[in-house]
């Protein structure tokens, strides 16, 4: 079962990244865009993190429910990595 902590950090790259792919490359807009990157890349560490907690070896992988995500958010999320069904 996918941990909540997980859910929690999956659904905050998600928000993360629909609030910030768009923001028009400006002055005003760099410290912005630094910041969404920040937490678009700790989020990311935390995921990957979670993952290792909750399947520390191939070998030892507990069945994990699926969460449901959108076409158009899962092909945006394989650009980071995530959702690709890789963990």
């Amino acid at each position: 079962m996918v941990s909540e902590r997980f859910e929690r950090l999956f659904g905050r790259l998600v928000v993360a990244f629909k609030q910030h792919q768009d923001v028009p490359r400006t002055t005003a807009n760099v410290v912005e865009l630094g910041a969404a990157r920040w937490v678009l890349e700790a989020a990311r560490t935390e995921i990957a993190a979670e993952r290792v907690r909750m399947a520390p070896h191939p070998l030892h992988r507990r069945n994990v429910r699926k969460v449901n995500v959108s076409e158009n958010d899962l092909a945006r999320l394989q650009v980071f990595g995530v959702g690709s069904g890789s963990c």
